[in-house]
Order: C-alpha cells, then structure tokens, then sequence
C-alpha cells in the first residue's frame, strides 16, 4: 500500500483562506472533562461551547485534542461527509501542516466549526459493535475465522455477501495486519479500489486505523462502497433540547467514562423510581449498571442536530441494538420500556450530575489557585 495518496494533500485539503477567529474563554474543568464535551457538542451542532472545549484542550493536553478531533471525525461524521474525514485526518497526523495553516488553536477552531454544522453519522461505530457482539458475532465472525486472507478479500469484494461477514472480514484482516505488515493492508486497499472507493479515502482510513489502534476506522471505505450503491440518502435535522450547564460545563460532560459520572449512574438505577421499577422487572441486578450506562448513551446519542439516513445505516443500527438486547438478555419491548423509563427519570440524574460538576469545578478552581501560588 503507497504511504501516501496520489495527490499531495496540500493540493487536496481544504484551504483555510481568510479564516479568522476570536479565541473563547477555556471550560472551568480538567482535560478529562473537556474531553468528553468536544464530541458530544459537535454531535448537537453546539459551535460555541465545541470551541470552549477546543480552547481547555489546547491548553491541557493538546496532543489529546488532535487524537480526540481524529476520533470524532471517524466515529461521528464518518460516511457522511468522507471529505471532511480525510481533511480532519491530514491535520490530526501532521503538526507541520498544522503549522503551515496557521497554528494548532486556527485549524482546530477552523475544523470544529466544519465538524459541528455537518452532517453526522456513526454507522461505522455502529457496524463495528454489531460485527464483534453475539448474536451476530455467532452467524457472521465464525465463518471468517478458518479463512485464508485471499478467501477474507474476496468476501470483501463480494457485493452479495452479508454485511457483517464482510465487515469481519475487513475487523479480521486488520487485527491480523498488526502494526508492521503492509502486504496485509495492500491487499485490503486494492479490495477497496476495485469497489470504486477513491484511493484519499482508502489511504486514510487504513492509516488512522493503524496509527490509532482503531479498527472502526478501517470499515470507513466498506461503508463508502456501499452508499455508492444506494441513492436514496440525505440528511435528517432535528433541534436537540436545550441542555442545561453548570458555569458552561454541559451537564452531559459526566458520563461513563468519568469516575464521578459512574458513581452517579449507579446511584441514579437505584434512586429513579420509574428507571428502578422498570429495571427490576427486566434486568439481572447484576446487569444494572450496565443497563444504566447503555441507556444514557443511547438516550443521549440520538441528540444529533442532522443525521444522514440511508437504507444501510438503519440496519446496522438494528443489528447494534440486537446485540445490545443480547447483551443485556431483554427483548425489544423491553428496551423500549426502559428507555422511556429512563427518559422520564432523566432530571433526577441531571441534578446528581449539576451537583457533581458544582464539586468538579470547585476542586478545580482550589487546585489552579493552589498552583499559581506555587508559580508566584
């Protein structure tokens, strides 16, 4: 596989021109915190508040916020926009052209605002999660498993095969490629070529994929080929309720992936009356924390400002869900039910969530005094 594309990216990205910014005043909170508001407020079209958290980044862990902008890109716009995808990718990978533009905080702001007013889809995230997850993983992974790579690339370019077995196919070729082997990765690209995929987008995907450690990137091109396929796609608006904040903190900046925000999970499955009641009835006890963390991202996922729909994308979202259900043994009727249990019960996590943001943003604050004193 070439180490480049064909076209040397400074012909082919997109010119910054006569961008102009007015840098925003940083979030009063860690790069933990920030980390989990970028995406999340590109995903709702929150221009402002995606720059506040671009602005903490920079200053905390810049590194982080590139790694972060690449992530969001694959993970959130995806097929969407497959242009924008390889622009955000050549200047997450190369400082120097960052450099040449204007400087890390011009490109950054520059490429949220493009990230935030996109369109936006998360199918490869999606695909890769119903590809690895039972039941499916029983139906289509299996069968890949005793293939050769020549056997794997030719399902690949097999328009007739199931979706999944391609796409563990490509999961499968990926994970056995490793860091080193690019005869692995040649052969994956040439697959990709020959379903009409452009070469920029075939070139980044299995870059990202390699450099980041992320496998979901590398399905971006499968999922390209087969929009080609299907015209029948265009965007879906909706306006995202307006979220409530703490000091410009979003209350949803504390999920799972924060150690406070998971102590409030776990207390909010078990103070929610509604969630309690609904859960108990069709969740193992030893499944409730779970059920909260799949429920609040499921719930707060759907908050997208436009989303593309297309035949593909819908499926892939049920077969996700499928594998979530399986995950969690409830049935359909029952997911439903706990959603709307979990919808209702919102507020109550949402005042757990401002009470612990009020806590963050005052150790915070102690913490930074603490350290300025030590500077002077």
């Amino acid at each position: 596989m070439r180490s480049k594309p064909d076209t040397d990216k400074t012909n082919t990205a997109p010119d910054l021109g006569a961008f102009s910014f007015e840098p925003k005043g940083r979030l009063p909170c860690d790069r933990w915190l920030a980390s989990r508001v970028l995406p999340k407020a590109i995903r709702r079209g929150d221009l402002v508040t995606t720059e506040r958290a671009a602005t903490t980044l920079s200053m905390l862990d810049r590194k982080g916020l590139w790694r972060l902008l690449h992530r969001i890109a694959f993970h959130n716009i995806g097929i969407a926009d497959p242009g924008l995808v390889w622009a955000v990718s050549a200047f997450c990978l190369d400082p120097m052209f960052r450099a040449a533009k204007g400087g890390d905080l011009r490109v950054a702001y520059w490429l949220c605002g493009l990230l935030a007013q996109s369109v936006k889809d998360r199918t490869a995230v999606q695909l890769a999660y119903a590809a690895k997850h039972p039941p499916n993983v029983e139906n289509a992974r299996k069968r890949i498993l005793n293939l050769t790579r020549n056997e794997q690339l030719d399902i690949i370019q097999d328009r007739s095969q199931d979706l999944l077995v391609r796409a563990n196919s490509v999961l499968s070729i990926l994970d056995n490629a490793g860091q080193k082997c690019r005869t692995s990765r040649s052969g994956l690209a040439q697959a990709f070529h020959s379903l009409g995929v452009d070469d920029p987008i075939v070139w980044v995907a299995l870059t990202s994929s390699r450099k980041c450690g992320d496998k979901a990137m590398g399905l971006l091109p499968l999922l390209t080929a087969q929009l080609l396929r299907e015209p029948h796609a265009g965007p879906i608006s909706s306006t995202p309720p307006i979220q409530e904040d703490v000091e410009g903190v979003p209350l949803y900046a504390l999920d799972h992936r924060i150690a406070s925000g998971r102590t409030m999970l776990r207390a909010w499955g078990e103070i929610a009356p509604t969630l309690r009641t609904e859960m108990t009835k069709t969740v193992a006890k030893s499944r409730g924390y779970t059920a909260s963390k799949l429920l609040l991202e499921d719930i707060e996922g759907d908050r997208c400002a436009t989303v593309l729909d297309w035949p593909t994308g819908r499926v892939v979202t049920a077969l996700s869900t499928q594998a979530l259900l399986h995950r969690l043994k409830t049935s359909p009727a029952e997911w439903n039910g706990l959603k709307r249990a979990a919808k209702r019960d919102l507020p109550i996590l949402n005042e757990l969530r401002r009470e612990g943001l009020k806590k963050h943003i005052d150790q915070f604050r102690a913490t930074e005094n603490r350290y300025r004193g030590i500077d002077q």
